[in-house]
């Protein structure tokens, strides 16, 4: 499969040890206008962190534990 892929935000570890992703403000309405629920699976591309490995990127599947609303 080939991809061109956009960054639209940023996945960071948050303090209850769960991880955050962050979305650009310009891309919040596009995600914010998907009805996206709790429990829901997904796939989350994001850049690999490993050196050893000549892949740029990853592809992991993730649950949503819980959706942010932003002020």
């Amino acid at each position: 499969m080939n991809l061109k892929i956009e960054p639209i935000g940023i996945i960071r570890s948050a303090d209850s040890g769960l991880t955050d992703v962050l979305i650009y403000s310009d891309f919040e309405k596009v995600l914010g206008d998907m009805m996206i629920e709790k429990g829901t699976k997904m796939l989350i591309v994001h850049k690999n962190m490993e050196s050893s490995d000549h892949h740029q990127v990853n592809v992991s599947a993730a649950e949503l534990v819980n959706r942010k609303e932003t002020c």
